[in-house]
């Protein structure tokens, strides 16, 4: 076929028009005749490389739900691909598979050995590590009991406590929050096991996850590389916990009737700590939320001050959600306990709480304020729930409804 004598694609330039052929040659179904000797019949650059273009679309497959045959996007183009842990997440599961260690001694680490893996969303793995071998795992093997233990005694703190501004990890915190890392960082439940560097907090309705990775050590048998966040909901979050807490129990428990583990009071207390978790109702429930969130442990007595305990069980438990969630973020242990900080200004807001006119209502707030109100004997003599001016915490005016 010689120069000239070609059919043009609609839309070219040519002058043979858009839609027709150019000197009888026939249109070819599925694609085009079109020699790129066509583009010498005094067709400038742009017009060279629009019809090149144009011939390349042609022969692409015609999609039926698109308009018109040169559309562009013709084809489905697939998902988008991820590049990373995602930000934020739906779900969480801690995958236990059992494995058998004949040479472990003690007998509640050899019944308590495993395959542990920490998954979000099915996409990212917390436990993902290297080898000594350079290969890649997922999940890491050794017994749960600690992880079990320390997730016991933090229950509450990593439902309901947050978190510094700059949220601490293991290898870098200020000896102010050497405490909270203990409470929240997954390296407080080593004890000699592989756990990644991964912080767990309350963040308003979310529980927020953070890991990092870890440095090469030499003789480390494997290296936590994995680094991300994730936001993941309350309940799922709880869901997941209360999944492990009692697939590890159900193990101890069938071990002890079997006779391959003998009772002992480290292992009643186990039990006895997950039953009152899951049995505390009501105002037990508030009780501990509060405690919780203050980073104290409710069913330690040696670690909380009478004088704190008056005022979370006569005042704070009795609040309502948010109020009680505004003083105890802005508020320590030794704050809310204190006469002179926020304790006199909430006593005096519980005394404004009026009785219910009907059954199921609500209760209307009255406020009179008395002559002492404030820590200083000051403050605005306003009707409102005033948190910043008179007690130093909180960041704005609480007005009754």
């Amino acid at each position: 076929m010689g120069k000239g004598r070609v059919g043009c694609l609609e839309g070219c330039s040519c002058a043979g028009g858009p839609g027709r052929p150019r000197g009888g040659s026939p249109w070819v179904q599925g694609g085009i005749d079109l020699p790129w000797e066509h583009h010498e019949a005094g067709l400038s650059k742009e017009e060279t490389q629009a019809h090149r273009q144009l011939a390349r679309w042609r022969k692409r497959p015609r999609d039926p739900r698109r308009k018109g045959p040169l559309h562009r996007k013709s084809r489905a183009q697939g998902p988008p691909q991820r590049c990373g842990p995602r930000s934020s997440a739906k779900l969480m599961r801690i995958i236990l598979r059992p494995e058998e260690a004949p040479g472990v001694r003690d007998g509640r680490l050899r019944e308590t050995w495993a395959w542990l893996s920490i998954q979000v969303n099915d996409t990212t793995c917390l436990t993902e590590g290297m080898l000594q071998s350079g290969l890649r795992a997922e999940g890491v093997y050794g017994s749960y009991l600690p992880l079990l233990e320390w997730l016991l005694e933090n229950w509450w703190s990593l439902l309901h406590e947050g978190a510094p501004s700059a949220v601490p990890f293991a290898r870098s915190f200020f000896p102010s929050d050497a405490a909270w890392v203990r409470r929240h960082n997954l390296v407080a439940a080593r004890e000699g096991f592989a756990l990644p560097d991964c912080s767990i907090f309350a963040d308003e309705d979310v529980i927020r996850l953070q890991w990092h990775p870890e440095p090469a050590q030499e003789g480390q048998r494997i290296r936590f590389i994995g680094s991300g966040e994730a936001r993941i909901g309350r309940e799922p979050f709880t869901a997941a916990l209360r999944g492990f807490i009692e697939a590890a129990l159900g193990r101890l428990r069938d071990a002890l009737e079997g006779g391959r583990l003998v009772d002992t009071p480290d292992l009643r207390q186990l039990f006895a700590a997950w039953h009152a978790i899951r049995e505390a109702k009501g105002a037990e429930a508030a009780f501990c939320r509060v405690m919780g969130a203050l980073g104290v442990d409710p069913y330690d007595p040696d670690a909380i001050p009478e004088s704190l305990a008056g005022v979370v069980e006569g005042v704070i438990r009795d609040f309502a959600d948010p109020l009680r969630d505004a003083l105890v973020a802005g508020s320590g242990p030794e704050t809310l306990a204190s006469r002179r900080g926020c304790a006199p200004t909430i006593i005096w807001m519980g005394r404004g709480q009026a009785e219910p006119t009907q059954p199921g209502a609500p209760s209307k707030l009255v406020m009179n304020a008395p002559e002492d109100f404030g820590p200083n004997g000051s403050g605005p003599r306003t009707p409102c729930w005033i948190l910043k001016g008179s007690s130093g915490i909180g960041s704005e005016a609480w007005k009754p409804r």
